[in-house]
């Protein structure tokens, strides 16, 4: 077993996933729309997954997306937590300041593309 990269989130892997793990990486890697809708997926299992880890990583999705709306929505989620201290509960808030005082919370514009069907006029959203 051996660390796969230089990466500080990966685990420790065998040498025959770390090919797997290298295409994932570069698929997922800076594509910051598709990790938060799969973020944004993980709220279906909030149940069954720590919510606090659920909103925390659909927190940071969103960030990187530019989607501050939804952002600020976990973050939210995250201070209003029945089970975690007081003193993380003003770590959220105050990490929320800072970072909605530098970005509003309004998402980025959405993409649109035509209707790939023929003869229909109809924008589609991202």
């Amino acid at each position: 077993m051996e660390r796969c990269g230089s990466h500080p989130f990966l685990p420790t892997l065998s040498k025959t996933a770390v090919p797997k793990v290298s295409e994932y990486i570069t698929t997922f890697y800076r594509d910051y729309n598709r990790s938060m809708k799969t973020a944004m997926r993980l709220i279906e299992y909030e149940k069954e997954l720590q919510t606090k880890d659920v909103y925390s990583l659909v927190a940071l999705a969103c960030y990187f997306n530019e989607c501050y709306k939804d952002c600020s929505k976990a973050f939210v989620k995250l201070e209003r937590l029945q089970d975690i201290s007081e003193k993380e509960r003003e770590a959220y808030e105050m990490l929320a300041i800072n970072l909605f005082s530098r970005h509003p919370p309004i998402d980025k514009p959405k993409k649109e593309f035509n209707c790939p069907k023929k003869d229909c006029k109809a924008r589609i959203t991202e």
